[in-house]
């Protein structure tokens, strides 16, 4: 690391400022459906607070979804909805669970 008495270029300044905040949710169980509905919800949220100046300074994107045995009850809508977006999925689920099966 290195320190400056120096300010930093406009250019270096006006980069940071505009990279946005980055949001992956991740749900186990009955969790993960929550995380999979929420990510529908935040993938249509958050460009719109973006555009209206909320939320964190520099704006905020969904960018992943992870879920952990998650049952499916309103999950697969969640995961169709999902599918046009550039959102990263990622879905683990052991093959001997006794509550929620991996079909």
């Amino acid at each position: 690391l290195r320190s400056s008495s120096a300010s930093p270029s406009s250019s270096s300044v006006g980069a940071h400022s505009c990279r946005k905040v980055p949001v992956c949710l991740v749900g186990h169980s009955l969790g993960g459906a929550v995380a999979l509905v929420a990510s529908r919800l935040l993938s249509k949220l958050f460009p719109e607070m973006n555009q209206r100046g909320h939320g964190a300074h520099q704006g905020q994107q969904l960018v992943g979804v992870c879920t952990l045995a998650a049952q499916e009850c309103g999950a697969v809508e969640a995961v169709r909805s999902l599918s046009g977006e550039r959102i990263h999925k990622l879905f683990l689920h052991g093959s001997d669970d006794a509550v929620l099966p991996a079909r």
